[in-house]
């Protein structure tokens, strides 16, 4: 519709939805060729972030509102993406799609990430993690924890940037992130434990601190491979699209 109206305002053009619809269609259906190649090299690379994000559907098994799809991405760090649709948030959609992948998935704790095959190592997010004690620092301002946490987040994530600007390669990397970036996870699991027994578990603090204890073995994984990233980020980058509309 906004093309429809845009095209004839700027450029008195008149054409029809039903004829850009088409189009878009017809390219998409083309296009379709790229995907199983895409797929297999993805599927062959050993590293796959992965994330969703909600989508309405039209159906006609839902009356008076849409259907709340979900449209998944996988991608590899300036590697293949490969978007894939489903009318669910269950495994069967990263299940079937990860059929016979060996190597790292990266993801949110979203369930439906686990037990997706044997051949599957998990790497946890740690952008996601700190997200919760940013909402803390957000509800309770004055509090001590949540922006001491922060800081913490804040000091691993200068070793990452200090790793970029180098351009360091993964051997590098590693090296320098079990220098300077081990010590302060070890101290932000200290922190995150300590807190968590001293705080109420309906709290954003505490909800924050058990979050990170219950995907520790995760969210270090980063420590021990310089091919992995910190977290999830470039994947949710190319969700956000979606996700804005």
């Amino acid at each position: 519709y906004r093309q429809c109206a845009s095209l004839e305002q700027d450029h008195g053009i008149r054409i029809s939805r039903q004829t850009l619809v088409d189009a878009l269609m017809a390219s998409g259906n083309l296009m379709q060729a790229l995907v199983k190649p895409l797929k297999a090299d993805l599927l062959a690379g050993g590293y796959i972030q992965a994330d969703e994000t909600t989508v309405p559907v039209q159906s006609a098994a839902v009356r008076g509102r849409n259907h709340r799809g979900y449209l998944w991405q996988y991608g590899r760090p300036g590697g293949p993406v490969v978007f894939d649709f489903q009318m669910g948030r269950s495994r069967e959609g990263p299940k079937t799609l990860l059929q016979g992948f060996q190597g790292w998935l990266q993801s949110d704790g979203y369930s439906a990430y686990a037990q997706l095959g044997e051949g599957i190592r998990h790497a946890g997010c740690l952008v996601h993690a700190r997200r919760y004690y940013f909402e803390a620092a957000q509800l309770s301002p004055t509090a001590p924890e949540p922006r001491e946490m922060l800081g913490l987040f804040a000091q691993i994530y200068a070793v990452e940037e200090e790793a970029r600007e180098a351009g360091l390669l993964p051997p590098a990397r590693l090296e320098l992130r079990q220098a300077r970036s081990r010590p302060l996870m070890e101290t932000l699991k200290r922190r995150a434990s300590e807190i968590h027994k001293a705080a109420l578990p309906s709290s954003k603090i505490g909800e924050a601190c058990a979050y990170t204890l219950s995907q520790w073995e995760r969210l270090e994984q980063f420590l021990n491979d310089g091919i992995l990233e910190a977290d999830n980020n470039l994947c949710e980058n190319g969700m956000r699209p979606i996700a804005l509309g």
